[in-house]
């Protein structure tokens, strides 16, 4: 291992102390969120919120066209530039919720395609779309589920548009998304097809090379992507990562290091 390989290894070391395996308490943090947010005081953030929404023109399109949100209009910017779906798809949605993500990749996918949509909140149905709502993606249990729902199958794309309550902070906001980021990537290594595609969502910050690091060890094309219906103030942006590489057989080494987040076997 040279240094530079050590160099990474540690800071990747530091990296899964934020990954869903540890002691991490999902709950406990949204608690601790949801406190800072509401601190700043609710009614006005509220009253902010409605107004922005009002004259928002993609949340009129949405409604217009019987969207559940407004972020359908990312997926479908994504998908007319990077050629996302193929009818008869299997699709999985990651923070599915409400529901708009699933509705596109339903369209997309056809009659011949599967949906299957998570979310830690609760979702009404959405066509002939597999629902399972409140379900922890960061807790192992969820991913053993996920798999055993899909018979021996494998997604063509795996989506994840989770989000953690924004706190106000870059730097806390980043660790928190960061950590759902690399769940989710951790599930691609065993439920996503060879030269499969995955979408994920991102917030600018300090530890985005490190996680764009991980990607390049198992995709041939990542693209950054900041959608047009993304708003304007938002730190968010999409990794979009197609031709998922065929799997090696880990070297000794990797077996021996096991720890490192993209060496998991699949």
């Amino acid at each position: 291992m040279n240094v530079m390989q050590q160099g990474i290894r540690a800071s990747i070391t530091q990296l899964i102390d934020l990954t869903c395996w540890n002691k991490w308490n999902y709950q406990g943090r949204r608690a601790i969120l949801s406190a800072r947010f509401y601190a700043r005081g609710r009614k006005s953030s509220s009253s902010r919120w409605l107004r922005r929404q009002r004259d928002d023109p993609y949340v009129k399109k949405a409604m217009e066209l019987g969207y559940r949100s407004r972020s359908a209009f990312k997926l479908l910017e994504m998908d007319k530039k990077f050629k996302i779906f193929k009818k008869g798809d299997i699709v999985i949605d990651i923070g599915a919720s409400p529901g708009s993500w699933t509705q596109v990749a339903l369209d997309k996918t056809g009659k011949r395609g599967l949906v299957m949509a998570v979310d830690i909140r609760g979702m009404k149905s959405v066509g002939e779309a597999m629902i399972f709502d409140h379900m922890d993606f960061g807790v192992p249990s969820t991913h053993t589920f996920i798999q055993n729902m899909l018979v021996n199958s494998k997604a063509d794309v795996i989506m994840s548009d989770m989000s953690p309550n924004v706190a106000g902070s870059p730097k806390f906001d980043h660790q928190a998304i960061m950590t759902q980021a690399l769940c989710a990537l951790k599930f691609t290594f065993a439920n996503l097809v060879y030269n499969g595609t995955f979408i994920c969502k991102m917030f600018h910050g300090s530890d985005e090379g490190l996680f764009k690091d991980m990607l390049k060890q198992n995709y041939h094309r990542i693209n950054e992507f900041k959608p047009a219906a993304s708003r304007s103030e938002s730190n968010e942006f999409y990794y979009i990562c197609r031709h998922r590489k065929y799997y090696r057989k880990p070297s000794k080494e990797e077996r021996e290091n096991a720890d490192l987040i993209w060496q998991y076997p699949i």
